[in-house]
């Protein structure tokens, strides 16, 4: 761990000074010398962002030594992209802890877990952003920005983190083969799943998706939608190997799982609520059919993961799930003072810095699944939000102390409680036998 922040110290204190002042000359946000600087700026709003979200622009203007009028007119299209630029040179570093042993997962290089999730944004936007409720820009959902992140859940490793219209569709986002080393395994929702896309992966990077209701599969000698094939099977389980949609015939293993009769109920229940609410009409019969079964499609061998142990190592899919909640939660997602469509931008991309040092510090004290709560961690990184600031322009020996006393301050966090009736998902990587 001594390595690490060693490394975390000398990125942040380059990141958010010398780096910072040459992206903001290149992007054009700074274009001659003045009293603010590009590294100030981004110092400012990150670290002021991550330790209290809700901070006014009239407070961030007076630590600038700036009237917010003279701030806000600061907040245009080239201190946008500053902040992009910025957020891609952070996510170059590759900041990563060792893995530690954790079941399951030592079956892989690495664990990629990745989705999307959506911020609203005013109307005013919605050409350069457009939402899923129109492009009109007059009506509420006209306007989004979808974010991509993308994450090793054994080391921590931040593969992608990109922002883009809300209306891009998230198989145009996946991971493709060349996103992945010899190794990985790719676990992702069934907004990724594309056939065409894992037919290009090597013979060492594997994958576990769930299966949308209508896909066609080839099973004893014919094609046939899944919501049929599993209608018409009387077992439990299903494990078998197939064939994905008829225009690629991807071989895969297919594994179902009948649910007890509660819990399809309220996946019914969920799936007519989520359908109502996102699309305006009812489900179709193929997807409540579907609710009576956990489906998943792999290319991992049974020697690699047998259908119960796939179903423990899907579960780390929930990870990323966790952090968006954290990210809207804890470092203010989605949630902004400002009104006006540069203020927002420049918010929501400062706040996503925010959380990369914020997931960065929480690596302090082990790696995403090492048992200590990450919201726990998270919060301890916030509290030293304006110590990390005020480091940043004495050195990374300065960094280096502030994040030596983090790190104390991690550590003194008790790892969680064993549960007894249900089983944390760390616990199910390490013994597979306490799944039910």
């Amino acid at each position: 761990m001594t390595a690490y922040l060693t490394g975390l110290a000398a990125c942040l204190q380059e990141l958010f000074t010398s780096t910072a002042d040459y992206l903001g000359r290149l992007t054009g946000f700074i274009q001659r010398q003045r009293h603010l600087t590009a590294a100030q700026f981004a110092q400012t709003l990150v670290f002021r962002w991550l330790a209290k979200p809700r901070t006014t622009l009239e407070a961030l203007a007076r630590e600038l030594g700036l009237s917010p009028q003279a701030l806000q007119q600061r907040l245009t299209p080239a201190a946008q992209a500053f902040l992009l630029a910025l957020l891609r040179q952070a996510l170059q570093r590759a900041l990563q802890v060792r893995p530690e042993r954790l079941g399951l997962l030592d079956r892989f290089r690495v664990v990629v877990v990745e989705d999307t999730t959506v911020v609203p944004l005013p109307p005013a936007l919605a050409e350069a952003f457009p939402g899923c409720g129109g492009g009109s820009g007059a009506g509420e959902g006209a306007a989004a920005l979808k974010v991509l992140l993308r994450w090793d859940v054994r080391s921590g490793q931040l593969l992608a983190l990109s922002v883009h219209a809300g209306r891009t569709s998230d198989q145009e986002l996946a991971a493709s083969a060349a996103d992945l080393p010899d190794g990985a395994l790719h676990l992702a929702d069934q907004g990724f799943f594309s056939s065409q896309r894992w037919q290009a992966f090597g013979p060492q990077q594997f994958w576990i998706s769930r299966v949308p209701a209508r896909t066609l599969v080839h099973w004893r000698g014919r094609w046939q939608p899944l919501a049929a094939l599993l209608a018409g099977t009387a077992a439990a389980q299903l494990a078998e190997a197939v064939l994905l949609v008829e225009q690629v015939a991807l071989p895969c293993r297919l594994l179902a799982r009948r649910c007890p009769a509660e819990v399809a109920h309220r996946r019914r229940q969920k799936l007519r609520a989520y359908t109502r609410d996102k699309k305006g009409r009812e489900p179709s019969a193929a997807q409540l059919a579907l609710g009576d079964w956990l489906v998943f499609a792999t290319n991992t061998t049974a020697e690699q993961l047998g259908p119960q142990e796939v179903w423990v190592v899907y579960r780390c899919r929930w990870q990323i799930e966790l952090l968006f909640k954290r990210a809207k939660s804890l470092a203010g997602w989605g949630g902004s003072l400002g009104r006006t469509p540069g203020r927002v931008l420049v918010e929501l991309y400062a706040k996503l810095l925010g959380l990369v040092v914020l997931h960065w510090g929480s690596l302090l004290g082990g790696g995403p699944l090492n048992g200590v709560s990450l919201w726990k961690r998270w919060a301890e990184v916030q509290d030293f939000g304006r110590r990390l600031q005020d480091s940043l322009t004495q050195g990374a020996q300065a960094v280096a102390a502030v994040l030596r006393q983090l790190a104390r301050q991690l550590a003194r966090i008790r790892p969680e409680p064993k549960r007894q009736k249900k089983a944390s998902t760390r616990q199910l990587l390490l013994n597979p036998q306490l799944a039910p």
